[in-house]
């Protein structure tokens, strides 16, 4: 996913994604910045868990410990992603228990 956001924004692997965005002229940022939702968006229909995930939530969740999300993803994208049952029902159903917050990007 980030090397077809870097391609559509014909920048290197060394260059921040956003930080890019950011240092173009205002008219250009939207633009770019709509790219990268799409690509974004066409990546989180087919995410996974990694491997070891559940396991670590439900090591976390055995020892009463809270779980958090961080992330730079758009946030309709995080969250029609991570509030799908789908993802919900996996995690909770393997014992890996609930998320107590989320921290997401504002745009």
């Amino acid at each position: 996913m980030f090397a077809q956001m870097r391609a559509a924004l014909s920048i290197p692997k060394t260059t921040d994604i956003l930080t890019h965005i950011y240092s173009l002229p205002a008219p250009d940022q939207e633009p770019a910045m709509e790219s990268i939702r799409a690509i974004e968006s066409q990546a989180m229909t087919a995410q996974k868990p990694q491997p070891g995930l559940l396991e670590l939530m439900r090591y976390l969740e055995g020892r009463g410990m809270r779980k958090g999300i961080c992330t730079r993803n758009f946030e309709y994208v995080f969250l029609s992603f991570t509030l799908s049952p789908r993802l919900l029902y996996s995690l909770h159903n393997a014992r890996g228990g609930d998320f107590h917050f989320f921290e997401i990007r504002s745009e």
